[in-house]
């Protein structure tokens, strides 16, 4: 599976998938949800010739993904739009990345690698050029909040890196 999408690219070599999420979850959100109750009166409905509650063609060559949202049942999980989505919102964004090919690539390791080394470097000679802690603490928040700005436009345009890789080093 790893070979099939290449090296890099989606899955890892641990099995693990960066999806790429496309907004809210949730029934007001990306995909629709619909109760099992809706659906089965909807059918009866049909059967009876009257409206239904679901469209007649709301499953028409669609993927189907059967799931409760009930937090009960501990299917709950954390996205970067939610604490609590179902299970079966992940995977249905999954699917839809699979379906798509719309993937979040990672950033090849001797990149990351030029980074740590880059800001390094800046902050080295930052260090050695400002000795006032007046000056030296903003130029330092202002050089974090460029490293989250880089690492903001490189999802925006379907890149990741580990923050934390980068951040660890200042």
């Amino acid at each position: 599976f790893y070979h099939y999408f290449g090296k890099n690219t989606l899955v890892d070599n641990s099995g693990k998938v960066l999806l790429n999420y496309y907004g809210k979850d949730g029934p007001d959100g990306v995909f629709p949800y619909y109760s099992f109750f809706a659906v089965l009166v909807s059918a009866v409905r049909t059967e009876l010739g009257e409206k239904p509650l679901v469209p007649q063609d709301a499953f028409r060559d669609k993927v189907v993904i059967i799931g409760s949202n009930a937090s009960g049942l501990l299917d709950l999980k954390y996205t970067p739009f939610s604490r609590t989505s179902p299970g079966m919102e992940i995977h249905g964004t999954a699917i839809e990345n699979f379906l798509s090919n719309d993937f979040i690539y990672r950033l090849p390791g001797w990149l990351v690698l030029a980074a740590i080394i880059l800001v390094t470097v800046i902050l080295f000679g930052i260090n050695g050029i400002i000795r006032n802690l007046r000056i030296s603490v903003p130029v330092f928040i202002a050089l974090v909040l460029m490293e989250f700005l880089g690492a903001y436009l490189l999802v925006k345009n379907g890149y990741w890196m580990s923050m934390v890789d980068i951040i660890s080093t200042t």
